[in-house]
């Protein structure tokens, strides 16, 4: 998502926390007919509001195919590279990225007994 795009998706947000705002001034002061209405209309800018909350983080797969490129798309979209692309296929693996100001990694081992069981379980 582009950040110009962001920027406005928060500035339309900060429009309609405005709007409520405004429609909850005018319930207290409007007539008794009207203000179920106004509630109405503020319940469902603040259902909106939550629904179209911008999301604290992502999460994104990428499968397919043995050696089709998955591991060179992850390195360019994060502008460096994380994923093997010379090894051999790392498909069967699961590999997570999350950003950090500074790299690490770690690796999780799993025996044999469980790899079978793994195996088993998806064939």
């Amino acid at each position: 998502m582009s950040m110009l795009l962001v920027h406005e998706l928060h500035e339309a947000r900060d429009r309609i926390l405005v709007l409520k705002q405004q429609l909850e001034d005018a319930r207290g002061r409007e007539l008794p007919a009207y203000q179920s209405f106004l509630a109405e209309q503020i319940d469902l800018l603040e259902e909106a509001l939550t629904e179209a909350k911008i999301p604290e983080c992502y999460r994104v797969a990428v499968v397919g195919r043995f050696k089709v490129g998955k591991s060179s798309f992850v390195n360019k979209l994060a502008g460096e590279r994380l994923a093997g692309v010379h090894t051999n296929p790392e498909t069967a693996a699961i590999s997570v990225f999350r950003y950090s100001e500074t790299a690490w990694a770690e690796v999780e081992l799993v025996s044999v007994e469980d790899w079978e069981k793994l195996r088993q379980d998806h064939v």
